[in-house]
């Protein structure tokens, strides 16, 4: 412990070897430079004057990738640089509406399945109209049937 009438000296760490070395920790504004499969980033941290490589995202998810240019918050684990993590993107924008090339698309669908379902009822139709035939082939035939049992009837009576 110093005297009272001596300063303490300020201490600097140059231990990563940067222009302005920072002590970690903190929160830091970051622009994604690259994203990998595993959805792990390289992050440009002006602030700092460092790109940091292969860090996690942890709000992404391979449906909610992140994206090269998207502005992040990135944190720093244990306040050394080793250990970053991206807490969450700062330009967030949802979409709520379809692009024209989605609604285009959807439109070719349902014109699609319209001239299936045109098609399927007029395969109903004629199905319905084979039926109401076979129906008139079995009466016919039922009628046929009771002619002959009645001749036999008759064949049987002595």
């Amino acid at each position: 412990m110093p005297h009272q009438n001596q300063q303490v000296p300020d201490y600097i760490n140059y231990s990563n070897g940067a222009q302005f070395p920072s002590i970690g920790g903190g929160l830091y504004i970051g622009q994604i430079k690259a994203v990998g499969t595993d959805l792990r980033c390289s992050v440009a941290v002006s602030d700092m004057g460092i790109t940091l490589n292969l860090i996690r995202s942890l709000n992404s998810t391979p449906n909610n990738p992140p994206k090269i240019g998207d502005a992040v918050v990135v944190g720093f684990i244990g306040r050394t640089i080793e250990e970053a993590v991206i807490l969450g993107k700062l330009n967030v924008s949802v979409d709520v509406f379809a692009t024209v090339a989605t609604v285009a698309a959807l439109q070719a669908q349902v014109t699609a399945l319209d001239g299936t379902l045109t098609a399927l009822d007029g395969t109903v139709t004629a199905l319905d109209g084979t039926l109401t035939a076979l129906d008139g082939t079995v009466t016919a035939l039922q009628s046929q049937v009771t002619s002959i049992d009645g001749r036999v009837t008759a064949l049987e009576t002595p």
